[in-house]
């Protein structure tokens, strides 16, 4: 392509040559994925797992687990099914504006729309229908998730906006990596597209990453996070046959017998979430505010650089991440709506955007700069029909890439107003998360997760006085008023009740004395992880955890003893001392300068005293 001032014209044998400056883009052939846009090599996907699975099936299988599938989140995606499908769809030859990928030139925001909404429609059609399709047809659900769900921005590495693909999952799931209480953001996401097509259960595959000091507390709140997003499904992440070796470090903590907590008060923990997760998806959320998502804004500036990417974004990512920020804060439901889920199910009914299952009374928009067609067609139905919409920016000013002007829309709402048709409210703002839902017998609940320090909030409800807080463990009812009282990481089943609350008696505190006895000890144990490491056994690395060492070594190639030293203090020397290593063909270890001995040995471990 060559360059001239604010336009890119494709060079061909015929160009004219008219500048000196050129964009040169080349196709790269990945050998660490397959293309699984192409329906040919899907269908031999399928024939040689699916179907195979099938032919052998003797234990009733239910379904199938999906993970992970992307066009390419590692460099600018492409096929070779885009070029007949741009042909066919827009009428274009797609190689006369590929360059406008990489450059802001006359015509780049319609081409990027375009080119990013192929991608995600080939990736929909190629892949994500013909397995769901599958399934469905030889009687089984398919399950698992996609990847790179949190941020609008790594959305665009893997499929170019993630809600469109819930449709073809029978229990729709996420990926939720980490102990880090993030956006809710990919759990709101895929429990919006479950609502509004009436998928009853949301998975997660969730506790990656979390490493292995994580407690069981940390872990409850992890998922409670979800939770009152719209999960209820739980798929830990996972179960070794073995932690020898490099296991260990794959993704811990891991949740089996070697796990300490895991065989004392593993199945507590889940029958909570077994329960809670049912009680969840045995009942509707009450929504009435649906946000337009704005993925397709990102496509004008999105770019694939690894140092740039977010950025290109940050625009519309930044905004959007405030709104729905901002509105969990002030405890309003809604859902997020997706423009490919709208134009297959969504309806103008009276004042109300109908999505599927769901109607919304209220539409908001964040900041965006474009919409599709079919959007505009609905949106400018619901506006003339008096339907509530609030801007929480300026309007768009394109449709599908071109300018347009959305002479008719403006906000004919407030916040206020919205706050103010809602169910229950709280003043202000709280670290606190909560929904409403209704169970198949007509009884109301609100699940309240405080994600913050211990906090006091008052509900003021539409219907109710009082509130009846389920223990789920004890599986019992206590009376308490609309004055909430939750501990850090705290979350309460609320039931709306009529009855007006009894005063509770006050426990009487027990005084504890300042001495105490110790029955019994237990062996402390100290994590070795960080340590110097040296060649001759005189200079010494400075400090690195050992997997930053092992990447040293492999970075330098390096074949030959390596001596480590662990550094680490204790206020008293304790009587016994043991080290547990694995078999890493170590010669001699010492401590404090002593030499130690072996004392027993097996493949997998060695102690030593």
């Amino acid at each position: 392509y060559q360059i001239n001032g604010k336009t890119l014209t494709r060079v061909t044998l015929k160009t004219k040559v008219l500048t000196e400056e050129y964009l040169n883009v080349y196709e790269h052939y990945s050998t660490s994925t397959a293309d699984i846009l192409n329906p040919e090599v899907v269908d031999q996907f399928i024939a040689l797992t699916h179907e195979e699975y099938r032919k052998r099936d003797k234990y009733g299988l239910k379904g199938f687990f999906t993970d992970e599938p992307q066009y390419f989140r590692w460099g600018t995606p492409y096929t070779k099914m885009l070029a007949p499908y741009f042909k066919e769809t827009y009428g274009e030859d797609l190689l006369d504006g590929l360059g406008l990928l990489f450059v802001e030139k006359e015509g780049y925001r319609s081409f990027r729309y375009k080119y990013w909404k192929a991608m995600q429609s080939l990736l929909l059609k190629n892949y994500s229908k013909k397995i769901y399709d599958w399934c469905d047809k030889n009687g089984y659900k398919l399950t698992g998730h996609y990847i790179e769900e949190t941020s609008l921005a790594t959305q665009m590495w893997c499929c170019g906006g993630i809600m469109p693909f819930y449709e073809f999952e029978h229990i729709p799931g996420i990926d939720y990596l980490g102990r880090n209480l993030t956006s809710e953001l990919a759990a709101k996401q895929v429990s919006s597209v479950a609502s509004q097509l009436g998928k009853k259960q949301v998975l997660t595959e969730t506790y990656a990453c979390c490493g292995w000091d994580v407690t069981p507390q940390e872990l409850k709140l992890i998922a409670e996070t979800q939770y009152v997003a719209g999960v209820n499904l739980m798929c830990q992440h996972y179960v070794p046959y073995s932690d020898y070796g490099e296991r260990k470090r794959d993704y811990p903590a891991h949740y089996f017998k070697g796990n300490p907590w895991v065989n004392k008060n593993f199945k507590e923990f889940n029958d909570y979430f077994s329960v809670l997760g049912e009680i969840l998806a045995e009942s509707e959320e009450i929504v009435n505010v649906g946000i337009l998502h704005p993925i397709r804004s990102v496509y004008f500036d999105y770019k694939r650089f690894p140092e740039t990417d977010y950025f290109g974004v940050e625009d519309i990512e930044i905004p959007f991440m405030g709104l729905i920020e901002e509105f969990s804060q002030r405890q309003i439901p809604h859902h997020y709506i997706d423009e490919t889920i709208l134009e297959k199910y969504g309806r103008v009914e009276g004042t109300k955007l109908i999505v599927g299952q769901c109607a919304y009374e209220y539409i908001v928009l964040p900041k965006i700069y474009t919409m599709d067609k079919s959007t505009e067609k609905l949106l400018r139905a619901f506006v003339n029909a008096g339907g509530k919409v609030l801007l929480w920016d300026e309007k768009p000013c394109y449709l599908e890439g071109e300018t347009y002007d959305y002479e008719y829309l403006t906000s004919n709402t407030t916040l206020e107003e919205i706050i103010e048709n809602q169910p229950y409210s709280i003043q202000g703002k709280a670290s606190i998360r909560s929904m409403m839902r209704e169970s198949a017998d007509g009884k109301k609940f609100i699940y309240a997760v405080n994600l913050g320090d211990k906090t006091t909030i008052e509900y003021t409800l539409k219907e109710g006085k009082s509130f009846q807080s389920y223990d789920i463990l004890k599986d019992e009812y206590t009376m308490i008023s609309t004055v909430v009282t939750l501990e850090k990481g705290e979350s309460k089943l609320l039931y709306i009740s009529n009855d007006l609350p009894t005063e509770r008696k006050q426990k009487k505190l027990l005084k504890l004395g300042k001495s105490f006895d110790v029955l019994k000890e237990v062996p402390n144990y100290l994590t070795l992880d960080f340590l110097r490491y040296s060649f001759d056994g005189v200079t010494y690395s400075d400090k690195l955890h050992h997997l930053g060492v092992f990447n040293e070594l492999l970075q330098k190639r390096y074949e030959g003893k390596v001596y480590l030293k662990y550094e680490f203090e204790v206020d008293v020397l304790p009587k016994d001392c043991m080290l547990l290593a694995e078999d890493s063909h170590t010669l001699c270890v010492c401590a404090n300068g002593e030499k130690v001995s072996c004392c027993g040995a097996s493949d997998v471990e060695r102690k030593l005293l």
